[in-house]
């Protein structure tokens, strides 16, 4: 969801659809898919609020009347966690839930929806298989389309 998310007011959420309509770079809106965790939260967070109708992340003493950056309460929570704020960011979040929408197989397509990215070789700059998927990835290979002679040793010739 990136930073875009904590501008969440109720007329951009769509529950039903799961998806929320963020503001990104250069102005433009888009929709954010969401999970079912994600929208639950939102909706039980909103039924408890002062004002149901207002901001997700209302901030009085702000002039927008919601938070507006979530840097300090994210360093707060990532130094907390015994966790280094200069390696740990909101865009490590960001990379995070990229890449492993990547590992679910996912089409390059529907993680670029995901993403917001506008081409897929943006899309690619944030996907990293991790060892276990390479692996993983290498023994199908080996299993489904190749075959491996294994020569009786006392056959082979010398050389």
């Amino acid at each position: 969801m990136g930073l875009a998310a904590i501008n969440i007011h109720p007329q951009h959420l769509d529950p039903r659809r799961r998806r929320l309509r963020v503001k990104i770079k250069g102005g433009r809106w888009r929709e954010q898919p969401l999970t079912r965790v994600i929208v639950e939260a939102l909706e039980r967070e909103r039924s408890m609020a002062a004002d149901p109708d207002g901001w997700a992340f209302p901030n009085s003493r702000s002039k927008s009347g919601h938070y507006e950056s979530m840097r300090a309460p994210f360093r707060r929570v990532v130094i907390a966690a015994g966790l280094d704020p200069r390696v740990v960011t909101p865009h490590t979040l960001r990379h995070t839930a990229i890449t492993d929408m990547a590992e679910t197989g996912a089409p390059i397509q529907t993680v670029q929806d995901f993403s917001g990215h506008e081409t897929i070789e943006m899309v690619m700059r944030y996907i990293h298989a991790r060892d276990r998927h390479v692996d993983e990835a290498m023994d199908r290979f080996e299993n489904e389309r190749t075959k491996v002679e294994h020569l009786d040793p006392s056959k082979r010739e010398s050389s």
